[in-house]
């Protein structure tokens, strides 16, 4: 009874069997259409997907630096295939784009693997656009330069560019040994256009090659990137330089007053409250000494130590001026001096004065021929001064009678009498009336 029961139903099951699996492959394949039409798969792209590195300390770990390039640690499109109900919870921030460094090929090249962070059971495909990371792997190189500090633009007007300091002159930089080897120099640039008054600031540290290009300071390891900068902005003027003389020529000689140098002005600078007091650089007489000079007298002044506290030349070459002094053999002239061309002043109250001179005087007067050759009596003016000449012999109340007396002539610098010359003065009271 039992064994018919079995067979019974293995009878029904197996009866009609291809009409039965015809049955199970409609009935899979109506629900795949259902399933399609409710949730149909569909296509996404995702832009600019950035790829991390991994286990990169198997390259920096041996003193090497690595370098990507052509961007390829960045996927320009990355395209996931997944049903839209999947697709829809997907963002660029779930898609996982690596590079293991542990296997990295002989042409330093990294496979890409792509993944989502959710859904991955459920995506049907995932592809970049590129997928592999190009790598240029160099030895590490560490190298010590100066920096030096250069300014941009200029000052305005009448202003220029003082000291320039800066608060360290070293920087280490680390990186490609190729990039590093490249660098020529270091500087620290700070724009000072219409400056007026001094500066501290902080300045960024640049890089440049040997062309003067400026290389990508990203791409290597400085120990600092700034440095501390101050610049003293310093005003200018420039002003005339004067020069004075010591000492006489050489006897029968004279300095004709005429003083030339090779430049006659100074350009220089400082702080505005000095040198807006300056007028002139005055050198004194102790630099220019002609003492027994024959003749034109030349020499060579530097004016550094005699610029005002606080002034300095504006360029240090200039400080030498060439001067000349220029020096003359004296001549000498003759005035015959008659009594009526003698003047008497300071007559004492109650006297009367007047000259005793029968044959007149000779005077002789030396000097440079352009000095004296213009002179005659009435522009020497002889004269006796009677109140003088009693204060220099200590006579209060003078006597009646005849003195010796010294004429004095109005002379211009330079010229001088060969001699003295005394006349005879009369002395007489006033009769009262």
């Amino acid at each position: 009874m039992k064994n018919n029961t079995i067979k019974n139903f293995l009878n029904k099951i197996t009866n009609n069997m291809g009409l039965k699996v015809i049955s199970l492959i409609a009935s899979f394949f109506l629900w795949a259409v259902v399933t399609s039409i409710s949730d149909p798969a569909v296509t996404q792209s995702f832009y600019n997907v950035p790829v991390t590195l991994l286990h990169t300390e198997s390259i920096t770990g041996s003193s090497r630096v690595y370098e990507v390039l052509d961007q390829t640690d960045v996927i320009p499109r990355v395209t996931v295939r997944a049903p839209r109900s999947v697709i829809s919870d997907i963002g660029i921030n779930d898609i996982e784009a690596t590079a293991d460094v542990d296997e990295l090929s002989s042409l330093d090249t990294i496979s890409i693997k792509l993944a989502t962070k959710e859904h991955q059971d459920k995506i049907m495909s995932i592809s970049g656009s590129i997928d592999t990371v190009k790598l240029n792997i160099e030895n590490k190189k560490s190298r010590t330069l100066t920096i030096s500090a250069n300014t941009v633009g200029t000052p305005a007007d009448e202003y220029i560019i003082g000291e320039t300091v800066i608060n360290q002159n070293i920087v280490v930089v680390q990186g490609a040994e190729s990039l590093v080897d490249a660098i020529s120099s270091a500087r620290a640039e700070i724009d000072v256009t219409g400056l007026t008054q001094s500066i501290s600031t902080n300045a960024d540290i640049r890089l440049y090659d040997s062309e003067g290009e400026l290389i990508d300071s990203s791409k290597v390891s400085p120990n600092i990137r700034s440095v501390g900068v101050k610049i003293s902005i310093l005003k200018t003027a420039t002003v005339p330089v004067t020069f004075a003389v010591d000492g006489a020529a050489a006897a029968g000689y004279c300095a004709t007053g005429e003083i030339v140098s090779d430049r006659d002005t100074a350009y220089i600078s400082g702080d505005a409250s000095v040198i807006d007091q300056i007028t002139s650089i005055d050198v004194p007489k102790e630099a220019i000494n002609i003492s027994d000079q024959r003749s034109n007298f030349v020499t060579e002044v530097d004016i550094t130590k005699y610029l005002p506290i606080g002034a300095t030349l504006v360029n240090s070459s200039d400080s030498k001026y060439q001067v000349t002094v220029f020096i003359e053999p004296e001549t000498s002239k003759h005035i015959n001096i008659e009594r009526d061309d003698i003047t008497i002043t300071g007559i004492p109250e109650g006297y009367e004065a007047s000259i005793v001179l029968d044959e007149g005087a000779l005077l002789e007067i030396i000097g440079l021929s352009d000095n004296i050759s213009i002179l005659n009596k009435d522009v020497v003016n002889p004269t006796v001064d009677v109140t003088a000449w009693m204060t220099d012999k200590g006579i209060t109340e003078p006597e009646e009678g005849f003195y010796s007396v010294p004429l004095s002539f109005n002379l211009p610098s330079g010229v001088r009498t060969s001699d003295d010359i005394n006349v005879t003065l009369h002395l007489v009271k006033k009769e009262q009336e």
